[in-house]
Formats: structure tokens, sequence, C-alpha cells
């Protein structure tokens, strides 16, 4: 009986032990383990001025070694202007010094491996901020809303950067990630609106949804080939010219460069399948040149893109989504491929410039009026396969059209013309079947103009200025046009 009330009490110590907390000058410690305790405000006191949290405390005749900062610890304290940590914190707590608005500048302590959830959340004084070595997560929201925070290093062991942990950082311009991070979490700089410049790690496979979402003032980004995956809205309203797509890229989803109202130019990679849903839509977009490898273009992914007025579409193209080119009021003309089955609902509406359409599907998908709604489409040229003319005079909507016939030597050579790279710089290549033979190529700018004649098939255009430019090739058995987008 005797040795059992004994272990009752020894098991009774050692709880209180642990539940033990203490106040010092002001703060307040709680033992978690054996002489290992946390900290935060004492009497619900915020501390006022230089925030000095000591590596050890003794209560007791027991000296116990600070390694936490307790979850709210200090939360609204926004009179504390600077803190010094000891380094044997390894942890902050969630929220421990949210809202703490007097705070200007931090240096964290060696042997900190994490920041949890909105630790710095609307600290809007805070400047600068160093990060240790030893840190390996940062938790959603941790800096999010720190308005007057300028630049973040962040340092190599870094694997986990929580979503919207820098959101809304509106001074933020410069960011430096490790060099072994793999994914950029959902918002995690979104609406970091004076954010020039970003490095993205050779070893990136995801940006998270929104991550860079209305960073207007980020106008170049580089995207590393190891990219995989680029979530819905990544780069939404963000303040880009152009960009090049990683060739490991498949799909582009929802939105992902919608309404940059400054993206002018997009290389795409030959390896897409599938551009989605308002994927560019209310873009500065003049041309479109989408590879062969193109399967899907989803609902509204060109819409309102009123400077777009060529798209280059390559066989391979089964369906056009509803609305994706819809409002694309300077759109010119279009080239549908013979691989296309598919043309939903308003996919042309307003398009109010279309002066003509080809058609080389050998059968006419079925569609309805509004596809064309509101283009006067009644007379415009309707270029068709030979043969198929019929066909189309009998169809709904196609019977609008001026149907005329394309030769099939006309369709040969077009499907057998390349021109790469198409946008090009400086100088770019003719490729045709062995069995035509070249006689002339002749280059055009977009007002009929000759700008060039050549019988080479490798072209240097550097002289030209930026824009579209029409390359009619003449063969031993006809002619064919393709347009090239000069950057």
């Amino acid at each position: 009986m005797k040795q059992l009330l004994l272990s009752f009490i020894c098991v009774f110590c050692i709880t209180l032990n642990y539940s033990q907390t203490f106040t010092i000058d002001g703060l307040e410690y709680t033992v978690t383990d054996g002489t290992n305790v946390s900290v935060k405000k004492g009497n619900s006191t915020c501390p006022t001025g230089a925030l000095n949290i000591p590596e050890t405390v003794e209560d007791n005749s027991i000296t116990y070694t600070v390694t936490s900062i307790e979850t709210t610890g200090f939360i609204g304290c926004i009179d504390i202007t600077s803190i010094s940590f000891p380094t044997s914190i390894t942890t902050i707590g969630v929220n421990a010094f949210n809202n703490c608005t007097g705070l200007t500048s931090i240096t964290l302590p060696e042997g900190l491996i994490s920041i949890d959830s909105a630790v710095f959340y609307n600290c809007t004084n805070l400047t600068s901020v160093n990060f240790p070595i030893s840190l390996n997560s940062i938790g959603s929201s941790a800096f999010g809303n720190c308005a007057s925070l300028a630049s973040a290093s962040l340092p190599e062991g870094l694997t986990s950067i929580g979503q919207g942990s820098f959101q809304s950082c509106a001074s933020l311009t410069n960011v430096v990630l490790p060099d072994n991070l793999t994914s950029i979490d959902n918002y995690v700089f979104n609406n970091c609106t004076n954010l020039t410049n970003i490095n993205f790690p050779s070893s990136l496979t995801t940006i998270g949804e929104s991550a860079f979402g209305y960073c207007t003032s980020l106008t170049s980004v580089n995207l590393p080939n190891s990219l995989t995956n680029i979530a819905d809205f990544a780069f939404t309203s963000a303040g880009l010219i152009s960009v090049d797509i990683p060739e490991n890229i498949t799909v582009i989803n929802m939105s992902a460069f919608g309404y940059c109202s400054n993206l002018i130019s997009v290389n795409f990679p030959s390896s897409l399948t599938t551009i989605g849903s308002s994927a560019f839509r209310s873009t500065g977009l003049t041309s479109v040149s989408l590879p062969a490898s193109l399967t899907s273009i989803n609902g509204f992914a060109f819409r309102d893109c009123t400077s777009l007025t060529s798209v280059s579409l390559s066989n391979g193209l089964t369906s056009i989504g509803q609305g994706s080119f819809q409002s694309c009021t300077s759109l010119i003309s279009i080239d549908l491929p013979a691989s296309l089955t598919s043309i939903s609902d308003f996919a042309f509406q307003d398009c109010t410039s279309l002066t003509s359409v080809t058609a080389r599907m050998p059968t006419p998908p079925i569609i309805n009026s509004n596809v064309f709604l509101n283009v006067n489409i009644e007379g415009m040229p309707l270029f068709v396969p030979s043969g198929s003319e019929t066909l189309y005079q009998f169809e709904n909507v196609w019977e609008e059209f001026l149907i005329q016939a394309l030769s099939t030597a006309e369709i040969n050579l077009l499907i057998a013309l390349q021109l790469y790279p198409n946008p090009v710089k400086d100088l770019f290549n003719i490729s045709i079947n062995n069995d035509l033979e070249l006689q002339k190529i002749n280059i055009y700018n977009s007002l009929g103009q000759n700008m060039l004649t050549t019988n080479s098939k490798e072209i240097a255009i550097n002289s030209f200025q930026s824009g579209i430019y029409y390359v009619e090739v003449l063969t031993d058995k006809g002619k064919a046009t393709k347009q090239i987008i000069k950057q």
C-alpha cells in the first residue's frame, strides 16, 4: 500500500512539474517538458520597447531553458519595437507576435526550426527579417500583410513555405528562394504589388494557386524546366509582359495568366495539350501560335483579348470551348484545323473585325448560331476543302458564309510548310517536303507591302520591326502563305 501511495505521489509531482507556470520580470513561463519552458506575456500585460527573451530562467532553484514562444504569446503587443531571441528557441507558435504593429526589424535565432502560422501577421511596420540557416518551415500567413517588409532572402534549408506566408506584403520588391525548394504554396506572394524580382530554383515543380496573383510590378519571370504544374490563378492580374512556358507543362490551368493586361507575348511548349478556362483572358496578346500537341482550348481561354489579331491553330486541336475567343475585337481571320470536331457556344462572339474564316474540316461540325454572335458572317469568305462545299452550304450557320474551295494542293502545301521558330527574334527557317521545289519566298507586312524576296530557307529579319508578317512560299506545285511573329 505504501509503495502504491509513493508511486501516486511521484506521478502527481511529475504532472505538477509539467503544468507549472511562473512569472519573472513580467514574462510568464510554462514548463513544457523536463527543464524546457515556453514564454509569453505575463498577466496578459504587453511589454513595451525592446523585448529581451532570456535563454535560461531559474525558479525554485531549478534552471530552465527557453525553447519556444507560446501560441498567441505576445499577440497585439503594439508597443514592442524589437525582439532579442536566444539561440535556444526552436519554435515560435501560432499568432505569437500577430499585430505587433510597432515592431520594425527582427533577427531570428540560429537554431530556430519552424515559424508557425500567422506569427508575424499584420506587423505593418516590420521592414526587415534575418532568417537563420536552421529554418525549415514557415507557416501559413506567417508574414502576411507585413506592408513595410522590403525583401526576403530565404535560407537554403527551407523546405516548406506555407499558404499566404507573404501575402499582401505591399513593399516587398525582391525575394531569394532556396535552391532546393520544390513547391510554392497557394497565395504565398499574392498581392505583393511592388514585387519586381524573384528567382525560381531549378528544383521547382509546382507554383500554387494565385501564388503571384496581383503582383502588378512583376513584369518578367524565368520559369525553370523542372516546373510541371502552374496552378489555377497562379499569375492572375500580374504585371507580366512576356512569358516562356517550360517544356514539361502539359496543362495551363484556369486563369493562370488571366487578366495580365500587359502580357503581349507567350511562347508555348511543344508538350502542351490543354489550355484551361480563362487561362489568358483579358491579356494584351497580339498574336498566338499554338503547338501541334494542343488538343483542347477550354472556355473563355482568350476572351476579351482585344489586341489579338491572329491565332495559329495547329492540326491536332479537337475542341474550342465556350467563349474561347469571345470579344477578341481585333481578330481578322481564323484558320480552323482539319482535326477540329467541336466548337462551343459563343466561341467567336463579338469578333467584329473578322473578315474571313478557313475551315479545313472535310465535314462541317454542327454549331449553334451564337458561335459567331454579333459577327456579320453573311457573305464573309469561308474557305473549305475542295469537294466539301455542298456540305457546308447545307449546314446551319456555315451556310451564311460565302463558301469557296481550297485546292487539295494548297491544303497539302500548307500542312507541309513549317516556319520555325515562331515567334522569332532574328532568324527563322522554312521547311517543306522534299518533293517540292522551292522557287521564291516573299515576306509582306500587315499593310501588304513586300518587305523581302528570297529563295533561301534561312531568313534573317532582325531589321524588321516587331509585329505580324506574312510569308508567301512559291513552289513548283503551288503557293501557300503563313504568318510569322517578329518579337
